[in-house]
């Protein structure tokens, strides 16, 4: 199946549900939703999707740009690669449910999604904490770039990698769970580069995994006032630096 060159704007209800494996969206514009949208593209259970060359624009409204419901523990090997998120604001009042990628949920979470983001722009992503949302196992968020946008987020899951992303006034990278592997991120005056979460003793899934055995390179950098130095890392006695 293929969704290709179309626009939608000033929608209310969710313009793309796919629940078939191997399907395309490529070039689509997703622009200005109205009150009560949830979600620009719906994906549940699948494999082998692709969405590329999107963008996405002006969402000032609660609800995701893409969200990966995963009710299976099945692999999904999603792609999400060329994209760009631009003006995505805060909702008065609302805290929780706008994120710009959601891979997965709590309940699935300890399964591998398998999925790639790979060199997607992210300017003026503010409408919450969480701008890419990891909820799951196995996945590779790569040559991205955030400015002027809020946090990265492993938030569920585990053996997720975050390689080469470019942070410019950002809130950089958080991180739950073992064994994440982070490589070769730069920080550009960003507020926090990569923060570490203790996490809760005995999490439930929904909760905070303590971090456990997450790989930090030396190569990722922090810049600040045009001075190149090293990247500011929390160090707990778990953490393995290579």
């Amino acid at each position: 199946m293929l969704f290709e060159n179309k626009t939608f704007v000033n929608f209310s209800e969710c313009p793309v549900k796919i629940k078939k494996d191997k399907t395309i969206i490529r070039n689509c514009i997703f622009k200005s939703p109205c009150k009560g949208f949830k979600f620009a593209i719906y994906l549940e259970d699948v494999k082998d999707c692709i969405i590329e060359d999107c963008v996405f624009m002006g969402f000032k409204q609660k609800g995701l740009c893409i969200f990966l419901n995963r009710k299976t523990n099945k692999s999904n090997n999603l792609i999400i690669r060329n994209c760009e998120f631009i003006n995505l604001w805060p909702v008065d009042g609302v805290t929780n449910g706008l994120e710009t990628i959601r891979i997965g949920t709590s309940h699935m979470s300890l399964s591998n999604s398998n999925s790639i983001i790979d060199n997607c722009t992210f300017i003026n992503c503010q409408a919450e904490k969480e701008v890419i949302s990891i909820k799951s196992c196995g996945n590779i968020i790569k040559n991205n770039v955030f400015h002027n946008s809020r946090s990265l987020t492993l938030r569920h899951g585990n053996d997720n990698q975050v390689i080469n992303n470019t942070f410019v006034r950002s809130e950089g990278i958080r991180v739950c769970g073992e064994n994440h592997i982070l490589m070769k991120n730069i920080f550009y005056e960003c507020e926090n580069n990569i923060l570490l979460l203790y996490g809760q003793k005995d999490p439930k899934l929904n909760g905070y995994a303590p971090v456990k055995n997450v790989k930090i390179d030396e190569q990722n950098t922090s810049i600040s006032n045009h001075v190149q130095k090293p990247s500011c890392i929390i160090e707990p006695d778990f953490l393995k630096i290579f």
